[in-house]
């Protein structure tokens, strides 16, 4: 599996076209970085399908800055380990661990 917050961060600098230590928590995606909404949506698809997670297209709607979208996907990537470890605990009670 990929290294969760630098893959996120690198693909962002990608779609953004600069390098990741260019990026600061405090840009806004649209004004300094030009992201257009069908971006944010291109970046999200892109680390769903790295992570295998569920990202909630809408929960974009309230990101405005780098550091909100950083934080948005941060939740989304824990929210995945979670499950998996609950996942993980609920086959070792059944007996169904391999």
């Amino acid at each position: 599996m990929r290294n969760g917050m630098p893959f996120v961060r690198s693909t962002i600098a990608r779609h953004v076209g600069c390098p990741s230590r260019a990026l600061h928590p405090r840009q806004r995606l649209e004004r300094d970085l030009d992201l257009t909404p069908l971006e944010l949506v291109l970046i999200a698809i892109e680390i769903e399908e790295a992570f295998g997670i569920g990202i909630s297209i809408e929960g974009l709607a309230g990101v405005g800055t780098l550091g909100d979208l950083m934080r948005f996907f941060s939740h989304a990537l824990s929210s995945r380990r979670m499950e998996r470890r609950q996942y993980g605990a609920h086959r070792l009670l059944l007996g169904d661990a391999e």
